[in-house]
């Protein structure tokens, strides 16, 4: 059996990320799966020095806490267990579908971009927006291990530590499975689609190189100005609007 988890504060939820949250709950229906919804809860997982020492950084937390709960769903009895954020939305849930046979599985980022002279650039990275475990992987109680570490060892903890910092550099040596069918949208693809351009999303369809069912809406890009464009509340339902109706991410629109 399956079991699909999230999390998400249980007052003032936006619009949009109520959206997001409905598209996977819907996903998960059609496919069988079972689903939980943790709220709040899900932060007084993590050890109280480890909300200490980061502040209670909500990024930091969560990256430790989603798997702690993994581990307690998985000692539960069930097969797979698969985390997925709040601000995932997926956009064409009759094509997406994390396949996954065993051990782990994280999702390759293609993080698109501009230099300071305006030239399109690109990074490949992986993050843990979606995270898949199954029953008797032994990377599970590694990880768990090494957020503990690697924040208890730092002075400076940057909100990426433990998740894209961490899953980026251990992938160079280390082969967890990818899932390729998930965007990030970075402040460049944003702005396509908002403004209804092309140039970022066509580089963005030639790196990732695979297609895309669903977009991790990286929510917290909120209320910042990119390429002069204000990502606000508005912004962000215009953009799942525009994914729902369109799948801009599917294939770039001409």
């Amino acid at each position: 059996m399956t079991l699909i988890y999230q999390s998400y504060r249980t007052h003032n939820v936006p619009d949009w990320i109520g959206r997001c949250l409905d598209s996977v709950k819907e996903w998960t229906r059609k496919n069988g799966f079972e689903y939980r919804f943790i709220d709040d809860e899900l932060f007084e997982a993590a050890p109280g020095w480890y909300r200490e020492k980061v502040e209670n950084n909500v990024q930091l937390v969560s990256d430790l806490a989603r798997l702690i709960f993994a581990k307690r769903f998985l000692q539960e009895g069930y097969e797979r267990v698969i985390w997925m954020d709040a601000d995932l939305l997926i956009f064409d849930p009759d094509n997406f579908f994390p396949e996954s046979t065993a051990g782990v599985y994280f999702c390759r980022e293609t993080w698109v971009d501009a230099d300071l002279d305006g030239n399109m650039i690109h990074q490949k990275k992986f993050n843990n927006s979606i995270s898949i475990f199954h029953k008797g992987n032994v990377f599970l109680d590694f990880y768990i291990d090494a957020c503990l570490k690697l924040v208890d060892t730092r002075d400076k903890i940057p909100h990426v530590l433990v998740g894209t910092t961490f899953l980026t550099a251990l992938r160079k040596i280390y082969p967890f499975h990818e899932i390729t069918a998930v965007g990030i949208m970075s402040p460049a693809l944003t702005h396509d689609i908002l403004t209804g351009k092309t140039a970022f999303l066509e580089k963005f369809h030639e790196w990732h190189a695979a297609p895309v069912y669903a977009a991790n809406l990286c929510g917290s890009m909120q209320n910042r100005t990119f390429y002069g464009v204000e990502i606000n509340e508005g912004a962000m339902t215009a953009i799942v609007k525009k994914l729902l109706e369109q799948k801009m991410l599917v294939q770039p629109v001409l």
